[in-house]
């Protein structure tokens, strides 16, 4: 009845791969970066007008009674809603990694600006929609549109928030482009929606819209839930009450009822006992939304143990190979390694009837003459940063340059390989090439279980590699060997 992790990554990312996916945010997402829940929003407001507000289930009809305490001015609900929201704002891992999905359509039904900011971070024009009028004017380049289902908090007195606000909302004008949007997005792409729990106010509307958007045409969805536990219900320590035994058994068979509710939506749930395995999951689903796309990282002053010709036809195969896989190349233009990688590149699309450059080669030549040393190694870092982080593979050869008169250990190399496991990209060393990428051989083959996780079946791959006898030929399927492994791997 519920979606493994394992089907999440498959099918989420193939979207993702296919620029057909798509991302629904709830306020969980923001209250992880500090914002209080509606719950705790609307407490102050509850005790004016003599409510418990955890004794309340609908939060909606809280905001409404207290606007009609107002006699209908909404002014003191809009500048706490102004309050909370630009002054609890902190920056949250997960936030930076959904900018980093290939993600070009993200709703929302938060005010905030936590999303729109993390784009930008991650270099990408962002096109926030918030009224149906902004969606005449199209802002140019841009990577990604976030559409503001229920206002922004630089309006506050247009967010949608009390009963009348959600009554109104479909049998607007103003409103009604919006939800053609979301329909045509929900019968045409795979969302993920995050950030929706039990007592959220939007989630109920969220979900009836859906119903009549799919018409019928139920497109595979997922929903990440956190399942009830019982340390919820107990104090550290003690030995549960029978209501607290009988609260948390009616939570989880009301937790058991939403998934199968879901489910008439296409929607299916994802359990998760912390939500600590939220930043788990969008961290693999970034890595394996990039499992075409490899970094090849080399240079060679020197070319021992393999010799000149040897290494020239490798980096030239690999090039080749790396494209006929149906891969994509970045490089960076190592000494020795980077041309001959792209020369092979180049041939086998230039052999193709189908083409693109632009997607499928990447060429980032190191920039040059800085006004100091200093100011080279810090753009240089951030540029093999960028690099590496549009990569599901790093691959290292050789790693080595003269200093002085004398062949030394590349620290660019070293440098890309500390990113490569800051990351978590899945590394390829060509131990059999010497060098750094020996040593970095070395470092993965003794903790395999970091580097390749559930996939010790890449080990004897990994060997080949480190094999002087085994040739170029074995070489070159040794690493599509592991690449196709990684893409299988459901872990």
């Amino acid at each position: 009845m519920s979606a493994s992790k394992a089907d999440l990554y498959q099918t989420f990312g193939q979207g993702l791969e296919s620029g057909r996916a798509a991302l629904f945010a709830g306020a969980g997402l923001s209250a992880g970066a500090g914002f209080m829940n509606w719950r705790e929003l609307l407490s102050g407001i509850a005790n004016q007008l003599g409510l418990d507000i955890e004794l309340e289930s609908d939060l909606l009809a809280v905001a409404q009674y207290h606007v009609n305490d107002r006699m209908g001015n909404r002014t003191e609900i809009d500048e706490l809603i102004v309050k909370a929201f630009k002054t609890r704002a902190k920056r949250h891992p997960n936030h930076d990694l959904i900018a980093d999905l290939d993600l070009s359509t993200v709703w929302t039904t938060n005010y905030d600006h936590l999303l729109e900011q993390a784009f930008e971070r991650a270099h990408k024009v962002v096109d926030a929609i918030i009224e149906s009028k902004d969606l005449r004017i199209t802002s140019p380049r841009r990577d990604v549109v976030v559409y503001k289902m229920h206002g922004d908090v630089s309006r506050p007195g247009d967010a949608v928030l009390t009963k009348d606000d959600y009554i109104a909302y479909a049998s607007t004008r103003e409103r009604e482009l919006f939800l053609s949007v979301l329909r045509s997005d929900l019968v045409s792409k795979t969302f993920l929606f995050l950030g929706f729990s039990f007592d959220d106010p939007n989630i109920e509307f969220v979900l009836g819209n859906l119903h009549l958007a799919l018409l019928g045409q139920n497109k595979k969805h997922f929903c990440v839930m956190r399942k009830p536990q019982q340390m919820h219900f107990t104090k550290a320590g003690d030995t549960p009450t029978p209501e607290e035994v009988a609260n948390f058994r009616y939570a989880l068979r009301k937790f058991d009822l939403r998934k199968v509710d879901l489910l008439r939506y296409g929607v299916h749930t994802v359990e998760i006992l912390d939500f600590n395995e939220i930043t788990e999951m969008l961290q693999e689903l970034k890595r394996r939304s990039r499992l075409n796309d490899i970094f090849v990282s080399g240079s060679a002053h020197t070319y021992d143990p393999l010799g000149q010709t040897v290494v020239e036809q490798l980096a030239r195969q690999l090039g080749t190979k790396i494209i006929e896989q149906e891969c994509n190349l970045i490089s960076g233009f190592g000494l020795g390694i980077g041309g001959n990688v792209i020369i092979g590149a180049l041939e086998a699309l230039y052999s193709q009837p189908r083409r693109d450059l632009s997607k499928r080669l990447t060429l980032r030549p190191f920039p040059q003459n800085f006004n100091s040393n200093e100011e080279r190694i810090e753009m240089w870092s951030k540029y093999r940063i960028d690099m590496i982080s549009k990569a599901g593979f790093c691959l290292f050869i050789c790693g080595n340059k003269l200093k002085n008169e004398e062949v030394v250990e590349a620290d660019g190399m070293i440098e890309e390989w500390n990113i490569c496991k800051d990351q978590k990209k899945y590394p390829i060393p060509l131990g059999v090439s010497g060098h750094v990428a020996s040593k970095i051989h070395e470092e993965v083959m003794a903790n395999l279980e970091v580097y390749y996780p559930a996939m010790p079946q890449v080990s004897k791959h990994l060997e080949i590699l480190n094999d002087a006898h085994a040739g170029v030929d074995k070489w070159l399927d040794a690493i599509s060997s592991i690449i196709k492994l990684a893409g299988q791997n459901p872990a």
